[in-house]
């Protein structure tokens, strides 16, 4: 699995919801669409269950949500910490 696969799918299952993680990343909704696609065709599982109002993850997706979870959540504060410059204070 890619990185950015990984960052797709995170994002897809934080806001549980395939349009507005496409706006957050600033790709496509079809993108979007074909990356989950081409996880659970990979992975031979399901990661999430599609409705009207949006996703939710499967068994299996919370699972790899759970994994990614901590990982991602560090990445998002450093960025943060960057683009605040904070991260230049702390020396």
């Amino acid at each position: 699995m890619k990185y950015t696969h990984m960052q797709v799918f995170y994002t897809v299952a934080r806001y549980q919801n395939i349009s507005k993680a496409a706006l957050e990343l600033d790709v496509t909704q079809p993108a979007v669409s074909r990356i989950i696609a081409n996880l659970e065709k990979e992975f031979n599982v399901k990661l999430f269950y599609r409705s009207k109002e949006g996703v939710k993850l499967s068994r299996e997706g919370l699972s790899l949500y759970e994994a990614l979870k901590n990982p991602f959540s560090e990445l998002d504060k450093i960025n943060n910490d960057i683009l605040n410059k904070n991260i230049f204070l702390q020396s």
